[in-house]
């Protein structure tokens, strides 16, 4: 048996409706927030060890084995604590789903072989455009905030101005898009882990879903129900694709340029 099978992504790039569909096949995910089916024990509002592994990260590759065995143990006591805190059965499947944890990867695949995680991709111009109505935390003097957007906690400033809440305000689609691909290129670490991390386009789910859960089934090594297969059939719809085509085209060109390397390597552009 495989497990845990997390489930990662930016918010609004499908993770929800995954998520529903573990949960509807008997996978054991803890307990979940409903309106986005994150998993509630990966919330860094309330566990300290998720966001000292996040703070951590990206540093993680270059140290030396004995303090990557030590960032693995806490990794490990995380998972251990999950299992405790949600009454896990661990003779059966079960996951999460929360999308920082991405940079939580490293260590839980050195630490957990078994481990299988789904990293769902969207087009970085569609995310940043379903997250204009949603709350982008401005407390840019927290560490792990610069760590999310910038990928460093040393980050002062932002197009050579002061990081303050002005700033992030004038600059907040543009630091959505900062933000994904960050994610982006971090997760470019995570392929060398190939029996245990797969990409999925969201793009491609939208446009294939049996298909591609398949593909996701076969990697997790669980069996989607039927019932499970027909509600995801009837509920993802490719009507949310290219949501940044209805734009004024100058403003998505301008936009497209901060993050055209990654854009183009994804197929995006």
């Amino acid at each position: 048996m495989k497990s845990p099978l997390a489930i990662t992504c930016r918010a609004h790039s499908g993770g929800r409706i995954l998520s529903e569909i573990y949960k509807r096949s008997g996978i054991q995910m803890g307990s979940l927030y409903p309106k986005t089916m994150d998993t509630n024990y990966f919330s860094i509002r309330n566990n300290t060890i998720v966001k000292e592994l996040i703070l951590k990260s990206f540093k993680y590759d270059k140290l030396p084995d004995k303090r990557k065995l030590h960032f693995q143990k806490k990794m490990q006591t995380c998972l251990d604590n999950f299992i405790q805190t949600e009454n896990i059965d661990t003779k059966t499947p079960f996951g999460w789903k929360f999308g920082e944890t991405l940079f939580m990867l490293p260590y839980l695949f050195d630490a957990v072989p078994n481990a299988r995680v789904i990293h769902l991709i969207r087009d970085g111009r569609d995310v940043m455009l379903s997250r204009i109505e949603a709350r982008f935390d401005e407390n840019f003097h927290d560490p792990f905030n610069k760590v999310m957007i910038f990928g460093k906690a040393s980050q002062l400033k932002y197009n050579n101005q002061l990081l303050d809440q002005n700033v992030i305000a004038k600059y907040r689609t543009e630091l959505e898009l900062i933000h994904w691909q960050t994610v982006i290129e971090f997760s470019k670490k995570l392929r060398k882990y190939e029996d245990q991390y797969l990409e999925i386009r969201y793009e491609d789910l939208c446009q294939n879903p049996l298909k591609i859960l398949n593909v996701i089934s076969d990697f997790i090594e669980v069996n989607f129900p039927p019932d499970v297969l027909e509600w995801a059939n009837e509920n993802i719809s490719a009507d949310r694709i290219g949501k940044w085509k209805k734009e004024d085209p100058d403003y998505i060109k301008t936009m497209s340029e901060i993050a055209k390397d990654t854009l183009v390597e994804y197929g995006y552009l």
